[in-house]
């Protein structure tokens, strides 16, 4: 192994060793901005020059649990944006339509309403076409078995797609079985802050070596 191998693999050895101290960290949060300036101090002290280096990450961020119902008693459901949803404040008269299959969509349309859809059988993508070509102002999927999920949609929309857990979805059809309701959907988008740290060492000749590990 050469000079610039051992060196290289000494300092990944020290780096998994803090990193393994510090444990997983959530991008753009508290924590990881302590673990950053921690991971920082470790590296000065082993003579290497270091800087944070700041960057913006962009997420889908739900208002509240996101899903409301305003039913003789409000409810609120929580729920997850769906990748590529559209952002928005909408409300409207919730919907069931099944799968969302063109034959299960309302023959009088669902202009302003928000879509109640289980999910199976056919892509998110094409849920969500059939649904606002019927003039949806927003779809809620709930999952065909337990627990809550994180849906992909194929492209970006501009309306808001968000998902809930297989027993929402349940209770919430059994309330719309007595009696239509109303729901609102918040989903926004918010620009938050994530940093790497670099750090750097010079050494003898003119080749540059580059280690990176994820935080």
């Amino acid at each position: 192994m050469g000079v610039q191998d051992t060196a290289t693999a000494n300092f990944m050895a020290e780096l998994e060793d803090i990193l393994e101290k510090l444990g997983l960290r959530e991008s753009a949060t508290a924590q990881e901005s302590a673990a950053a300036i921690y991971l920082q101090e470790k590296l000065q002290g082993l003579a290497y020059a270091t800087e944070i280096q700041e960057f913006p990450v962009i997420d889908h961020s739900l208002e509240g649990l996101g899903l409301t119902l305003n039913t003789q008693q409000r409810r609120e459901f929580v729920s997850v944006p769906m990748s590529q949803s559209g952002l928005g404040d909408v409300s409207g008269i919730l919907t069931p339509v099944g799968l969302a299959m063109l034959d299960e969509i309302p023959a009088s349309g669902l202009e302003g309403r928000i879509a109640l859809a289980k999910r199976s059988v056919i892509h998110f993508q094409v849920k969500t076409e059939n649904v606002f070509a019927a003039g949806a102002v927003g779809l809620v999927v709930y999952n065909s078995s337990s627990g809550i999920f994180q849906g992909a949609l194929a492209t970006e929309l501009e309306v808001p797609v968000i998902s809930i857990s297989g027993e929402d979805g349940e209770a919430i059809g059994g309330l719309l079985a007595e009696a239509e309701t109303q729901e609102a959907i918040a989903l926004t988008m918010r620009e938050r802050t994530s940093r790497n740290v670099i750090a750097e060492k010079s050494g003898a000749g003119e080749a540059v070596v580059v280690a990176w590990r994820p935080l």
